[in-house]
């Protein structure tokens, strides 16, 4: 029994980096959502709960079904470590892409509220 636990962690660290990625991932969704919400702190705090327990149900699952409900140490590392790789890295640039975006588009607002004289029309 010990053996056949021991030939198995090789793949769960594979899936426990994948799925740490794909949480980081999940983070920058809900991190968007939060964005275009304006950042209310009601809606981040609501998308900050629901990405926080879909990255605990998803670690537990993985950890349930591959290493037979066992917790370790490795697992939790790898999982955090994944987490930040993609936060670090990937998450910095969909985030400048994202206030990119954002900023263009209000300066294409602001172009179509301005009247033929220049001046802005007051918002009702």
């Amino acid at each position: 029994m010990i053996l056949y636990e021991t030939a198995n962690q090789p793949a769960i660290f594979l899936w426990c980096l994948g799925l740490g990625f794909f949480c980081g991932l999940l983070f920058d969704f809900f991190n968007i959502f939060c964005f275009l919400c304006k950042n209310n702190k009601i809606v981040r705090f609501f998308c900050d709960f629901l990405a926080i327990f879909c990255c605990f149900l998803l670690n537990f699952l993985i950890c349930k079904n591959l290493n037979f409900g066992e917790f370790r140490l490795y697992i939790i590392v790898t999982f955090f470590i994944a987490l930040f790789a993609e936060r670090l890295s990937l998450g910095k640039i969909v985030a400048k892409s994202n206030l990119w975006c954002y900023n263009i588009f209000c300066k294409l607002t602001d172009k179509f509220k301005r009247k033929p004289n220049g001046t802005k029309e007051k918002e009702k």
